[in-house]
């Protein structure tokens, strides 16, 4: 658990977590005849320590709330009949919206609402005939399906966000390079510069193109999580293909193979530059074609 004096400190995100956490904490608490579940919380109050900065990384915050639906699922077989009807089948209830679709959602409304009912019914004087055993298997089942589809939307959240992040620092490192670039190439032609520094800022324009071009190609959360794997992988590819297409369009245009309007082979370094960022965008064709066989296999869509 992350120091109280640090907890005005804390994103919302923890906050809200770390007080979901508290929640199950106090009703773990007192079934010291559980060590399974017992193990279990406390794998969750490790993950909600393990901070950086005062915020948790995003692997973090998928194993907290992988560890909170393990417990919820297993404290169905165990808590009293009052507790699960409200305090259980609320925490799931709101889980049920990361179903994938409406009909699943409603069906997952009834079921629950099903069990609700019969529970409220085991707590009062008259008979019942559904055994609590019953709903309790018919509720950890619920509780399994409903947090693994909470745990699915937010890993492809998170490894959209860890993206977008990786990707903002591969600019800023590119943006950075190329203005210390800049003041020996800027105005000059391309036949007066030392080769390695234009071509170190045309290789910087193209892989920029590449970057801004990817940014271009969101994958979108209802997407399968092997798009966001092989997206991932491909951010680092993106920059380095657009680098290549950016030289290679220099030297067509040297040896005559490629004509650009107001571009030729004694142009100031400026135009190569605008080239070279404008040819890193052609990136995705490269990348189309390598992704295109896992798209036909059924693994994930086109980036």
């Amino acid at each position: 658990m992350a120091p109280r004096s640090r907890f005005w400190l804390q994103s919302a995100g923890y906050q809200l977590e770390r007080a979901k956490a508290d929640k199950y904490e106090r009703i773990v608490g007192p079934l010291t005849e559980y060590p399974e579940i017992k193990a279990a919380m406390k794998d969750v109050n490790q993950a909600l320590a393990s901070t950086f900065l005062c915020f948790i990384p995003a692997p973090r915050y998928d194993a907290v709330y992988a560890g909170l639906h393990e417990v919820r699922t297993r404290l169905c077989g165990v808590l009293p009949a009052a507790q699960l009807s409200f305090w259980v089948v609320e925490d799931i209830e709101g889980d049920i919206s990361y179903l994938n679709s409406a009909a699943a959602r409603d069906r997952a409304n009834e079921d629950l609402k099903h069990i609700r009912s019969a529970l409220i019914r085991l707590l009062g004087p008259a008979a019942w005939t559904v055994s609590l055993a019953v709903l309790r298997a018919q509720l950890g089942g619920l509780s399994e399906s409903v947090g693994y589809a909470r745990e699915s939307v937010w890993l492809k959240v998170n490894l959209k966000r860890s993206r977008l992040a990786l990707m903002g620092l591969l600019l800023m490192c590119v943006i950075i390079a190329g203005i210390l670039q800049l003041p020996t190439i800027a105005g000059r032609s391309a036949s007066s510069v030392s080769s390695v520094s234009f071509f170190l800022a045309l290789a910087l324009a193209g892989a920029g193109g590449g970057l801004v071009s990817s940014l271009l190609s969101p994958e979108p959360v209802d997407a399968k999580p092997t798009d966001f794997y092989v997206n991932r992988g491909l951010l680092y590819v993106r920059p380095l293909v657009g680098a290549t297409v950016a030289l290679a369009s220099y030297f067509a245009v040297q040896v005559g193979i490629l004509s650009v309007v107001n571009i030729k082979a004694t142009s100031p370094t400026g135009g190569f530059l605008v080239l070279g960022f404008i040819s890193g965008f052609s990136e995705r064709f490269f990348v189309n074609r390598v992704v295109k066989p896992i798209s036909k296999s059924g693994g994930g869509s086109k980036p």
